[in-house]
């Protein structure tokens, strides 16, 4: 090999310690992390709700009722130790039950210097992991069903190493009476990882998703109807949501609760923690393995600009940061 035993060691610890925190010890763990603003703000839990491009990263089942639009959301999580967590996440209605979507998960890592044996620098070197996902969802009455199919890759840059996988997510939302929403989803399901310096192919965890979501209105708004009446905002709300999660070979689930209020059409508060789950190897109460809480605002526009645009903003746990806590930026745009 080019590189030497501690570069390896190196690559692969950063794996074992954001594992630890969700019980994963596999190449695709960065496949665990909150993928938006708004639901790094709700702790996690967005299996039942998946209303927006980033629930194609927890439930595509979600994708057939999301807004007869172009609708993108793309995030940026600022983390320590110059990694960059970012996303994009894309959905189109092509008729009243059938809709597309398509999605970027990208982890990168900052630059370090990679040494032979004797300790001395032999080069930088800078790891990158990405997963591209293809989506479809079809509706039938009250029941949207969705699939994803993603190519992984994972590669350390200045060396050989490169892996090279795929995996298959199944979900379903049901909209029940009195705005009641549950949800299923089965995430990287016949996984798989091949790396051209192994001669092993390695498999990727399956996870089981589940939720419950109930939305309360507190009255209808809409702040765009004499600006542009193409879009209208959402009526203020306060929304509510359990989510169960199992990923295999974990003993322990993890249960989330979120919360979501719209005290003004132009405002949204966020928040969401783990509940039961995981507490150092046993099963405990108040973990507090996700936490989280965030804000989105929608500024006005124009008539002239027929966008509608959210910009969204999050704090989050990161158990890899000294200070174990992550930024989360987002921007959605609906045309």
């Amino acid at each position: 090999m080019k590189y030497s035993l501690p570069v390896l060691l190196f690559f692969f610890s950063v794996i074992n310690v954001y594992s630890q925190a969700t019980n994963g010890g596999y190449s695709t763990s960065f496949l665990q992390r909150e993928v938006s603003s708004r639901v790094a703000g709700l702790g996690g839990a967005f299996t039942a709700i998946a209303d927006d491009p980033n629930g194609l990263f927890y439930n595509p089942g979600g994708l057939s009722v999301i807004d007869d639009f172009y609708h993108i959301s793309t995030t940026f999580a600022v983390l320590e130790f110059g990694r960059v967590h970012s996303t994009l996440a894309a959905t189109k209605k092509l008729s009243n039950d059938f809709s597309i979507g398509l999605t970027i998960n990208n982890l990168a890592g900052t630059e370090f210097t990679s040494r032979n044996p004797l300790g001395d620098p032999i080069g930088m070197l800078s790891e990158n992991q990405i997963a591209i996902g293809a989506s479809v969802g079809y509706k039938v009455g009250d029941v949207s069903l969705g699939a994803t199919t993603k190519y992984l890759n994972r590669n350390l840059s200045g060396t050989a190493l490169n892996g090279n996988g795929f995996a298959l997510d199944f979900g379903t939302k049901i909209h029940l009476i009195d705005d009641y929403t549950i949800g299923f989803a089965l995430q990287n399901i016949g996984g798989k990882m091949s790396w051209n310096e192994f001669n092993d192919i390695e498999l990727i965890p399956y996870t089981i998703r589940a939720g419950v979501a109930k939305k309360f209105s507190l009255g209808e708004e809409d702040v765009y109807s004499e600006v542009h009446p193409k879009f209208t905002l959402p009526e203020r709300y306060v929304l509510t949501t359990v989510d169960f999660s199992l990923t295999q070979f974990d003993t322990i689930p993890r249960v989330v609760i979120g919360a979501e209020i719209v005290p003004l059409s132009l405002v949204t508060i966020r928040c969401g923690f783990t509940i039961l789950g995981n507490d150092n190897g046993s099963f405990g109460i108040l973990p507090l393995t996700t936490l989280g809480g965030g804000i989105s605002i929608r500024p006005p526009i124009s008539n002239e600009f027929p966008v509608n645009l959210e910009l969204e903003y999050s704090i989050a746990k990161d158990h890899i940061s000294r200070g174990r806590m992550g930024h989360f930026f987002s921007v959605n745009l609906l045309f």
